[in-house]
């Protein structure tokens, strides 16, 4: 079991936890302002940031800004940014060694 909870916080950047909550009030405003949402949104198609009438975009925006400056969501938000940039700058590596190894197969083959 500590294997797996030292393997939780190597690829979290930290200890496992729950995950951040909302109080019943912020609860309540999160509800008024997915149904503000709904109102905004046809009532058929994708629900996708993308597809989304102008005054959709910028209300789904504005929600997702004030979720994540609710406590709890702060720290969350950072954390998934840091573990976002290491598993680009991860396969960004990997891809510069697949390349330079081609290449170098591609060489040795041209020289034989």
């Amino acid at each position: 079991m500590r294997e797996s909870s030292m393997d939780m916080e190597v690829e979290h950047g930290g200890p496992p936890g729950l995950a951040p909550t909302l109080d019943n009030e912020a609860g309540a405003q999160l509800r008024e302002k997915f149904e503000e949402l709904a109102r905004l949104m046809p009532g058929h198609g994708w629900i996708a940031l993308k597809y989304m009438l102008p005054e959709a975009k910028e209300k789904a925006r504005e929600i997702a800004g004030w979720l994540l400056r609710q406590p709890g969501f702060v720290g969350q938000a950072g954390r998934y940014q840091e573990i976002s940039r290491e598993q680009k700058k991860s396969s960004f590596l990997a891809s510069v060694t697949i390349l330079k190894t081609l290449c170098f197969v591609q060489a040795t083959t041209a020289e034989g």
